[in-house]
Order: C-alpha cells, then sequence, then structure tokens
C-alpha cells in the first residue's frame, strides 16, 4: 500500500468497510482515528521514560511571571520585573 494515500481516499475505504460490515461503526471518521491514535501516542511517550521518544520531549514547562510598567505619557510599555516561577 503507498504511503501516500489522499485522506478523502483513505475515508472512503473507511466508509466502504463500515458499509460491507467490516469496521466498527463507532470509528467512521478518518480525521477521527487519526486525532485517537496521536493522543494515543502522545500519552505513552509521555507515560514511559523507556519510550523511544521520551528523551525528546521539553522538559517540564515553566512559566514566567512578567511585570510590565505602561509609561502613561507615551503609552509605550516596558518590563519592570521578568523571573520564572
Amino acid at each position: 500500500m503507498p504511503y501516500n494515500i489522499p485522506a478523502k481516499d483513505l475515508q472512503a475505504f473507511i466508509n466502504r468497510s463500515n458499509r460491507a460490515g467490516f469496521c466498527n461503526n463507532e470509528l467512521n471518521d478518518f480525521d477521527v482515528l487519526c486525532a485517537k491514535a496521536d493522543s494515543e501516542l502522545f500519552q505513552k511517550i509521555l507515560n514511559s521514560p523507556d519510550h523511544v521518544l521520551h528523551p525528546f520531549l521539553d522538559p517540564a514547562p515553566c512559566s514566567a511571571e512578567i511585570i510590565l510598567e505602561v509609561d502613561r505619557t507615551t503609552g509605550t510599555r516596558k518590563v519592570q520585573n521578568a523571573h520564572l516561577v
């Protein structure tokens, strides 16, 4: 099976398979199937430090607190204070 099959052709194949009784009718949208597969794969990568793709994840997210000072005469803003939280 070639790898460059358009999504509409895959959706047509799923529709024909559903009509013939070969597929589960609950999963009849190709976009939903792809989103579910992506989500499951990402969760497996996140939750398994031994997964081959786990080292490629960004480190734990951090947030920053930025305090802006507004010059009332010109309306410009400048950073007064910024630090990681």
